[in-house]
C-alpha cells in the first residue's frame, strides 16, 4: 500500500521531486526526445521508466505503482473524471517547451530549472506553469485527494459542500432549541 498522501493543501511527492531531476539534468535535446515521446501517447510511467534518470530516480517501484494506479488508471484512478495522464501530458509538453524557450541560448545551452508542486482539493485537475527569473515553477493542481482504501472519496468536492449545507440547518436548529430551554429556566425562576 502506498504511503498516505503528503497532508497539507502542498506538497512535494517523490514521484514529482524525479520529475524535476528529469527536467534539471536533460539537456535541451533530450527534452525534445522526451517531447516526442509525449506526443506519442506513450504512457507517461513507461516513458518516465525509459529515461537514464527515470532508472536512477530514487523513487520506489511502489511510488511508481502507486502512481500509475491512483492517478492515471482510467478505471480505478482517483480523477478519472478529469482524465489526468492527458492534462499531465499536455501540461509537461508545455513545461519542457518553457524550459527550453526562457533556457539559455543556443543547441548546448542549459533549460530553464523547472520546480514541481502538489497543490492539493482545487476542485480541478490542471497543470499551471509559472516563469520567474530563477525557475519555472509548475503547479500539479487536483481535485478532492482521497486517502488509499477510501474510493468513496473520489467524489467530486462539491459532494463535501452539500454534506455541509445539510448539517448547517441542524446546527442552527440545536442552537435555538438551546435558547428556547435557557429562556424558559429564566422564566421559572422569576
Amino acid at each position: 500500500m502506498p504511503a498516505m498522501p503528503p497532508q497539507g493543501p502542498v506538497a512535494k511527492t517523490a514521484f514529482l521531486v524525479a520529475l524535476e531531476r528529469v527536467g534539471n539534468t536533460s539537456s535541451k535535446q533530450e527534452l525534445l526526445q522526451i517531447r516526442a515521446l509525449l506526443e506519442s501517447g506513450m504512457s507517461l510511467i513507461a516513458i518516465f521508466q525509459s529515461l537514464p534518470q527515470g532508472q536512477q530516480h530514487g523513487v520506489e517501484e511502489e511510488e511508481i505503482s502507486h502512481v500509475a494506479k491512483d492517478w492515471f488508471d482510467p478505471k480505478t484512478g482517483w480523477w478519472t473524471h478529469s482524465g489526468p495522464e492527458h492534462v499531465m501530458r499536455e501540461g509537461l509538453i508545455k513545461s519542457i517547451d518553457m524550459s527550453i524557450e526562457y533556457g539559455e541560448a543556443g543547441e548546448n545551452g542549459k533549460p530553464f530549472p523547472v520546480d514541481y508542486w502538489w497543490v492539493q482539493d482545487t476542485g480541478a485537475f490542471r497543470f499551471v506553469s509559472k516563469i520567474s527569473a530563477q525557475q519555472q515553477t509548475v503547479f500539479l493542481l487536483t481535485p478532492t485527494t482521497p486517502r488509499p482504501g477510501a474510493p468513496a472519496a473520489r467524489r467530486p468536492v462539491r459532494a463535501k459542500a452539500k454534506k455541509a449545507k445539510k448539517k448547517a440547518p441542524a446546527k442552527a436548529a440545536k442552537k435555538a432549541t438551546r435558547k428556547t430551554a435557557k429562556r424558559a429556566k429564566k422564566s421559572m425562576r422569576r
